[in-house]
């Protein structure tokens, strides 16, 4: 019993991992509060050619993107730009990273 468990709990994620995995992000839209209005934001964002889904999640309205490579935090809100839409707060990814807006300041000599 013990080696199959090894098995399930160290090999098989190892197979898995050799594949291409796909980065799931968690970010909310600001003013994006419903299903009818997540919508919109979905196809314009699904027009990327990296990002093979876009769901609005009603319960926290935030929405779930997949993605075949990494998105920085600024590309994901020029992204949302481009259709005219704010990101709102930090981005979760699925392998546990949060990434957050930097922001740049100019000094001045």
């Amino acid at each position: 019993m013990r080696k199959i468990l090894l098995i399930i709990c160290f090999i098989i994620p190892l197979f898995a991992s050799s594949q291409s995995i796909d980065l799931v992000y968690r970010f909310s839209v600001n003013n994006i509060t419903s299903i009818d209005s997540a919508k919109q934001v979905q196809l314009e964002v699904i027009q990327q050619s990296n990002i093979t889904s876009c769901n609005f999640i009603d319960e926290c309205d935030c929405f779930k993107l997949t993605t075949s490579s990494f998105i920085s935090y600024a590309n994901l809100k020029n992204i949302l730009l481009l259709g005219g839409y704010n990101l709102y707060g930090d981005v979760y990814l699925s392998d546990g990273r949060v990434l957050k807006e930097t922001i740049q300041t100019q000094i001045n000599k």
